[in-house]
């Protein structure tokens, strides 16, 4: 700011010159004021901004796990329609919450639940019920929140609600809507209401509350429908899907495969590699997880044609495929992958292993290990356990086997580790006892099968999880017995918890086994696709599995030990196995 004061006139004595100089002093002041209250205010304003410069950085977000909420337990009257309202769910941290329903295994009938936060069914059947809740927000799972009704029942029978079947036409056909095949057991005249759930485009309903009517799209897209049936006193509800494409165009048929019966803890593959275009058009995927046990299930990639995914709990799993063309989806095809507690048979101590492919070695592994490759294996049944010294000491009491070494830590002899596994055994005397039993070494591809399970690529026999990670998070886990845990052998299934898909126990622990194959660390590479049976000659025979003083990366599913045939060393046992069943 320039201050210029201009003075017309000086002191000269005369007292209207004095008045002048006196008021243009006072206007001086008055502006030299002025300027010192607006340096003041630029000053502090200077100063805030500093400080609100230098202020220390937010704290970084704290992310807390959503909460799941279905309210209140209930009573309704059968025939009702019952809610499922999750809407009372939250995130503190305002994330957007994905709901998953999951109901309880015993509840007198089952449905498909899908991922909105307020989903309606019709329980047909009397009884207790329970559903679960899980939601997810920003990667973060909630506990479970449990929901129990009680449909208490009447002497009205409800009535059942029929939609008809689900159908595609092109854009400009008549479109109609069947509830005709609805009915009521008493004989109760009905009320019908149909409305649409999910539109892809406006629809006009000639009349929403006739049995059967007709209505018109805007446009092509996927259509559901719901018909609510009345007797006056319950009511039903059915869904129906309709496809509308675009003139001239045919959708595509969604073939969501064969249904499935595998064991739990298997990976399965979902197959929808038979779906097709009438025209030829390429066609994209979409798999849904529909109902199942009570877990949350991940696929691989929900978009490919054959997703995986492991289940976990035994029950039905229900996921449905819908595919996509250009210009129109298909209809809904779903699928029911049911998962047992075993999918084998057991009998006189062995276990049937089913006829079947599956990928052995690894490309991650030690020596000899690689490439992975494709082998079909024939149905062959294996000891659930190792030959123990007690067995092994009968064949050598009949004069069919020779005495095992006898140094420190071999078991023979020793009435305190006759349930522990025969070791100090060379590859001539293994042979000799299975040949005894009516039995035979298993072959190499035999062994992995059984460790690995028919459909994965696990690295132990339980799955993928570092046994010493898991130790630590549960010390009563009994996996493996390995890295000089015990300092000797155990009893033979004892790591119960270790064992195998099929029920084998101690795979990876205990003591490696001798199997039929000499060692080639090249024959991966030209093995025939069914029913290796390992090189033809080689000095060096093959035995698998880790043993009770091995390193984890030494008891994996496709670790090739190579030993000497004449090897009688305490880490060293075998099983048997053989092609037709045992008596």
């Amino acid at each position: 700011m320039t201050l210029a004061v201009a003075f017309d006139s000086i002191y000269t004595g005369d007292r209207c010159s004095c008045a002048m100089l006196s008021l243009k002093l006072r206007m001086i002041r008055a502006i030299h004021s002025q300027l010192r209250r607006r340096l003041l205010a630029a000053s502090w304003a200077i100063t805030l901004t500093m400080l609100a410069c230098s202020s220390p950085p937010a704290p970084q977000r704290t992310d807390t796990d959503p909460v799941a909420d279905t309210g209140a337990d209930r009573t309704i009257a059968l025939g009702t329609t019952l809610v499922l309202d999750g809407s009372g769910s939250r995130d503190d941290d305002d994330d957007p919450l994905n709901y998953r329903w999951s109901q309880g295994q015993d509840n007198p009938e089952s449905f498909v639940l899908g991922s909105e936060a307020v989903i309606e069914i019709a329980p047909a059947t009397a009884g207790p019920y329970l559903f679960v809740l899980t939601v997810t927000a920003n990667g973060r799972n909630s506990e479970p929140d449990t929901l129990r009704i009680t449909v208490a029942g009447s002497d009205n029978t409800p009535p059942v609600a029929v939609a008809g079947l689900d159908y595609a036409l092109p854009i400009g056909s008549n479109f109609f809507l069947d509830g005709t095949s609805s009915s009521d057991a008493d004989g109760d005249s009905l009320q019908f209401l149909w409305e649409p759930v999910e539109a892809s485009a406006m629809v006009t309903l000639v009349d929403s509350s006739a049995a059967q009517t007709r209505f018109t799209p805007s446009g092509s897209g996927s259509f559901l429908f719901r018909l609510t049936v009345s007797d006056g006193q319950s009511t039903h509800t059915d869904e129906v899907a309709i496809v509308v494409t675009g003139a001239g165009n045919q959708p595509p048929v969604a073939e969501a495969g064969d249904q499935q019966t595998v064991g739990v803890g298997l990976e399965v593959t979902l197959d929808g590699s038979a779906s097709s275009d009438l025209e030829g058009d390429p066609i994209t995927y979409r798999w849904i997880v529909g109902n199942n046990p009570g877990e949350v299930v991940t696929l691989s990639d929900s978009t490919d044609a054959m997703p995986r995914f492991t289940p976990n709990l035994v029950g039905d799993y229900v996921f449905g495929l819908i595919v996509e063309d250009a210009t129109s989806e298909s209809l809904l095809d779903t699928v029911v992958i049911e998962v047992v507690d075993q999918v084998y048979s057991a009998r006189s101590g062995m276990i049937e292993i089913p006829a079947g492919s599956f990928l052995m070695g690894s490309e991650a592994g030690l020596a000899g290990e690689s490439p992975v490759h494709v082998v079909n294996v024939s149905t062959f049944w294996i000891d659930s356990v190792e030959v123990t010294a007690a067995e092994y000491a009968v064949c050598v009491r009949e004069g069919a086997c020779d005495t095992p070494g006898e140094q420190p830590d071999c078991n023979f002899g020793l009435t305190e580790r006759d349930d522990h596994p025969i070791n100090c055994v060379d590859f001539a005397g293994a042979t000799a006892f299975c040949g005894w039993a009516g039995k035979r070494l298993p072959t190499e591809a035999e062994w992995e099968k059984t460790a690995r399970g028919p459909n994965d690529q696990r690295r132990f026999p339980w799955g993928d999880e570092d046994p010493t990670l898991l130790a630590m998070q549960d010390p009563d886990l009994r996996l493996l017995n390995y890295n000089n845990l015990l300092g000797a052998t155990a009893s033979v299934g004892t790591f119960g918890d270790g064992k195998s898909p099929f029920g084998v126990h101690d795979l990876a622990g205990n003591v490696m086994e001798w199997v039929s194959d000499r060692y080639n660390p090249d024959y991966y590479a030209v093995s025939p696709l069914s029913d290796p049976q390992g090189p033809s000659s080689g000095e060096q025979r093959v035995a698998r599995g880790g043993h009770y003083l091995a390193i984890r990366d030494a008891a994996t599913v496709s670790v090739r030990n190579r030993v000497q045939p004449d090897g009688r060393v305490p880490v060293l046992g075998f099983r048997c196995a053989r092609t037709d069943t045992p008596p």
